[in-house]
């Protein structure tokens, strides 16, 4: 099975893995017992696909906003300030993120291709962080709080990095996109991480009550 294959369409890789391990068993004429597939005989179970389970979370950003602990901080992530930077950065002809479209930013135009992968990038998180601190002076200009937007696109970015890469050698800027060694920043960073997503909570605002509404 090609590795390029794999990379490109896991879930149709992890399917095929099963499906092969469903034949080994009916030529063997033994019961499948197997919960996942099998690779040299050793029985490995997939428990997500990664790139699924980022868009999950950019599904429901999109309708809810985003509390959560991060570097010991309380923020608030908002889908609206993604699409105020997205409106800022296409009122010019040199964009400075030019692979962003409607497809990713607004949900009346869906993009089923890796639709959370453009807006989950490095590039995205430190451009809003800075422009929120900026008077733009336009009617699309980024509220402050856009910084905190910002920050949560930088940690989930690097949590990506560290599930969904396969480099052997990894970049000196980015550790995290290498393969687990004993002496990578893999363990620690993920038991960091654990902590904040234990703090994520989605929220409406248009379902909060009234008191609710005053403490967030």
């Amino acid at each position: 099975m090609s590795e390029h294959w794999i990379e490109e369409k896991p879930e149709a890789a992890i399917n095929s893995l099963l499906r092969e391990t469903r034949e080994q068993c009916k030529r063997a004429k033994c019961e499948n017992k197997y919960v996942g597939f099998l690779v040299n005989g050793q029985e490995i179970i997939s428990l997500y696909d990664v790139l699924h389970l980022f868009k999950g979370i950019r599904n429901n950003l999109v309708t809810k906003n985003l509390q959560l602990v991060l570097n010991e901080k309380l923020i608030t992530a908002k889908w609206e300030h993604v699409q105020q930077f997205y409106l800022l950065d296409t009122m010019d002809d040199t964009r400075l993120c030019p692979k962003l479209t409607d497809g990713h930013v607004f949900a009346e135009k869906p993009n089923k291709m890796a639709i959370m992968a453009e807006v989950f990038r490095h590039q995205v998180g430190p451009l809003m962080k800075r422009i929120s601190q900026w008077d733009t002076n336009s009617k699309y200009g980024l509220v402050p709080e856009a910084k905190e937007t910002g920050e949560f696109i930088l940690f989930i970015d690097s949590l990506f990095d560290s599930l969904n890469r396969n480099n052997k050698q990894a970049p000196s800027i980015n550790p995290l996109k290498g393969s687990i060694t004993r002496n990578s920043t893999h363990e620690i960073f993920w038991r960091d991480a654990i902590k904040v997503m234990e703090t994520m909570k989605f929220y409406d605002e248009r379902y909060l009550l009234p008191c609710l509404l005053a403490q967030t």
